[in-house]
């Protein structure tokens, strides 16, 4: 959730997958496995395509990136030598009202920082839309990535200016201070954040209705005008009971 320093961040994935897939591979009815990766495996490396499909090749560039590229080759490995499938659900960045997001933590701010040079475009995926996913990949026992993404996109400024947020532009330099006023602030931009809004991200998602049965049915900008529809603090109250 971006709060873990980046060595930390590693260590805890790395633990977690070797105990979860680890453990599923020792179990004897297990039929399949399905991953949560993201399209972040792709890469935003210079040349890179803009909307890659399943078919393109894993080269991440930020360290979240190549977290998920190591877990996908984990689940593959335990795979193999288990003898069943394994579904890499490569999702969009996914934002919904209980999910631990930097991207949607950053969106949230009053003032937000955006490329004044480029303002790239980039996808989202809502919460539900990515558990339907989940529960479709089960059931399908595919042996293969499958790119998980809202339909639609959205510039930074465009965000921003749904959410009625005060745009900071920004060029090159700037965005390393921006990172570090932004941990200052509580909303901690790890580089795959800053990736997305520097340089934007994209995949190709055209691939999923046929191949899971189900496909994300809320647009991107449909997702970002929830997110600032989500209320910054829930009260809870307490019902009061008379006393005589």
């Amino acid at each position: 959730d971006a709060r873990a320093s980046a060595g930390h961040a590693r260590q805890f994935t790395v633990d977690a997958t070797t105990s979860f897939i680890g453990a599923a591979a020792e179990c004897p009815s297990l039929e399949s496995i399905v991953v949560r990766s993201g399209i972040e495996v792709y890469g935003r490396h210079q040349g890179s395509l803009t909307r890659p499909d399943e078919t393109t090749p894993v080269r991440p560039s930020s360290e979240y990136g190549h977290m998920l590229a190591r877990l996908e080759s984990a689940a593959r490995d335990a795979g193999r030598m288990v003898g069943v499938p394994v579904t890499a659900l490569r999702l969009a960045p996914v934002l919904g009202p209980h999910v631990p997001s930097p991207l949607g933590r950053l969106l949230r701010h009053p003032v937000v920082p955006f490329s004044l040079l480029a303002d790239p475009p980039f996808t989202v995926v809502e919460d539900s839309d990515a558990a339907r996913a989940f529960v479709a990949a089960a059931e399908r026992r595919l042996d293969q990535p499958v790119n998980v993404v809202a339909p639609g996109a959205i510039t930074g400024l465009q965000a921003l200016r749904r959410g009625k947020r005060i745009p900071l532009p920004l060029v090159g330099p700037e965005w390393v201070l921006a990172r570090a006023v932004s941990h200052l602030m509580g909303a901690p931009m790890p580089d795959h954040v800053m990736e997305v809004m520097h340089r934007g991200r994209l995949a190709d998602g055209s691939a999923a209705a046929d191949l899971l049965g189900v496909a994300p049915s809320i647009s991107t900008a449909a997702v970002i005008d929830l997110l600032y529809a989500w209320p910054g603090i829930v009260r809870v109250t307490r019902p009061v009971e008379a006393v005589a």
